[in-house]
């Protein structure tokens, strides 16, 4: 569902093009792809028009990934269409989560604002394993994954899961990895014994059983003990150093061996282990978190860093063999190593919780008119790229004299994944620079008041306080925009003058001054600088320029 209020900046007389609606129109408000499988993808024809009797160019299509990885693109991002012309850009749906995508597509124009599509998807995993999982996350999803991988499991006691490890799940000579003699590795330190006869005469070579979940904590009693999927062959001096120890980043090791490393507090495995233990660890978690005598407080504080290894180091071949070799002796699985991504859809393994962030998303940071020559529409959206509602209130422009609503917009609940519509109109006679703020306030605790900025004849990306007497807002040029850390400012080697750098808030206060000198050349930090919307003003003995830029960590 779209929400649209319209208010409108200027004097009370429109001229047809506002009156006709918007700048962009498309041929359908909503793209549905219906159910697509995993690994397939499909795609819808969508109809971009230019409303107006002059060119509009489109500069960008956004579109909001689904727990943290795309679902949608487009087969075009830039075009210009000329007056009553129309584009088709194909938008393809490509799902990784078994979930309802509802998104939206904001197409991005210059001077005329977005214009927002909604897409909707049903994605469906191929392994009818998880199938009673599709459109689950959070808590559900947990207990539902929970309830998979604990019904007719298999316990093969301990002697029997070791002998089924070493000489055929992890055994390089039977499982496909294509040694000519018994051959195993271990897991931490990547050294390897060969031409074992059993169990026992590996063990008297300096092998043994790593429980990933330690023992002590847990994984001492059946099944668990012998739960094949969190337990891996490893040198027996290096399974003593680990210990209980929980995993971590190990800055000043005491000990490291073969890309492990130890400071006798934290364990950190080499990174062929990293993403292994990490799904081994997570996965201990949701198939045993009913049961009693597992110290699950020992899994927090490593969450955050097992999720990043959980991306980083993806499943390779080798852990999705074993993963199936285990399914045939226990008769479970390993959803993670299956799914990796299902870690994004579960906000805590260790306690109860849903995930309930709330985060808006902004068509762009600014809005910036241009200069107009005729009345004009300027559509800002404002999206909801969170978990629950947000409730927005307070809708407001601070300068009444100029930029004025005709109708107020009300107070409204958005729920995720859908947007805001706010379209202006402006008739402004003058060719005056004029600006303004867009405040709105919003339920987010420690960001309850959103400011945007409002240009009305600015130069895009380039306001100039004063007109300029040459071109030197055309040969001022800055990169990344949005800046993190550091801005790149790069000025034409025609203006050999002394330059004078300044930061300015949205509120006017200078926050950084500097000197070029006469170079053209600047490497400018950012790291007092906060994430919003600010100016950089370059000022020599005749010119000065101001550009706005984001800065976003």
């Amino acid at each position: 569902m779209k929400y649209y209020f319209l208010f409108f900046i200027g004097f009370l007389f429109w001229g047809a093009s506002v009156l006709t609606g918007q700048s962009i129109v498309t041929d359908k408000a909503q793209l549905d792809f219906g159910l697509v499988m995993e690994q397939e993808e499909a795609s819808l024809p969508l109809v971009v028009r230019n409303n107006t009797e002059n060119p509009i160019k489109v500069i960008d299509i956004q579109f909001f990934d689904t727990y943290h990885s795309p679902a949608f693109y487009a087969d075009e991002l830039t075009f210009i269409l000329e007056a009553a012309d129309s584009q088709v850009v194909n938008i393809t749906f490509g799902p990784t989560q078994n979930i309802l995508h509802n998104t939206e597509m904001f197409i991005v124009t210059e001077d005329r604002g977005a214009f927002s599509v909604d897409l909707i998807g049903q994605g469906r995993f191929l392994n009818n394993y998880y199938s009673s999982t599709e459109n689950l996350n959070g808590e559900a999803l947990k207990d539902e994954l929970t309830d998979i991988i604990s019904s007719s499991t298999v316990s093969l006691g301990y002697n029997d899961a070791r002998d089924e490890m070493y000489m055929e799940i992890d055994n390089k000579k039977v499982n496909g990895q294509g040694a000519s003699v018994n051959t195993i590795e271990g897991v931490y330190t990547g050294q390897t014994r060969t031409d074992y006869a059993n169990r026992s005469q590996l063990q008297n070579m300096g092998f043994n059983c790593e429980h990933t979940w330690p023992q002590s904590n847990g994984a001492s009693q059946e099944p668990r003990r012998s739960d094949i999927h969190h337990l891996f062959p490893t040198n027996a001096d290096v399974n003593s150093r680990r210990g209980s120890d929980p995993f971590g980043i190990v800055s000043n090791p005491t000990w490291q061996e073969g890309g492990s490393k130890s400071d006798n507090n934290t364990f950190e495995p080499r990174d062929e282990h990293k993403g292994v233990a990490a799904r081994a660890l997570l996965y201990f978690a949701l198939r045993y978190q009913n049961e009693s005598g597992v110290n699950f407080n020992w899994l927090n504080g490593q969450e955050d860093v097992l999720r990043e290894w959980c991306t980083n180091f993806p499943p390779d071949a080798v852990e999705i063999a074993r993963n199936e070799a285990i399914y045939t002796r226990q008769n479970n699985r390993n959803p993670l190593v299956d799914y990796p991504q299902l870690v994004e859809r579960i906000e805590d393994f260790t306690t109860n919780a849903n995930n309930t962030t709330k985060a808006l998303a902004f068509s762009e940071e600014l809005i910036d008119f241009g200069f107009p020559e005729e009345d004009v529409t300027y559509s800002f959206v404002i999206y909801n790229d969170g978990y629950v509602d947000i409730d927005l209130s307070n809708f407001n422009l601070t300068d009444n004299s100029v930029f004025s609503f005709v109708e107020m917009p009300t107070d409204i609940t958005l729920p995720p994944g859908e947007d805001l519509t706010l379209e202006i109109a402006l008739d402004w006679a003058s060719d005056e620079s004029q600006q303004t703020m867009l405040t709105f306030s919003q339920d987010i605790t420690g960001n309850p008041t959103t400011s945007i900025p409002v240009f009305v004849n600015t130069n895009v990306g380039a306001a100039t306080l004063v007109p300029p007497v040459a071109n030197l807002k055309d040969a001022v040029d800055f990169y990344p925009n949005p800046a993190k850390n550091y801005l790149n400012i790069q000025i034409d080697e025609v203006f050999t003058a002394e330059k004078q750098l300044m930061i300015y808030d949205v509120q006017g206060s200078l926050i950084v001054q500097v000197s070029m000198g006469t170079n053209n050349y600047h490497l400018l930090p950012l790291t007092q600088l906060r994430n919003g919307v600010y100016f950089l003003q370059v000022k020599n003995e005749e010119q000065e320029v101001i550009k706005p830029f984001v800065v976003q960590k």
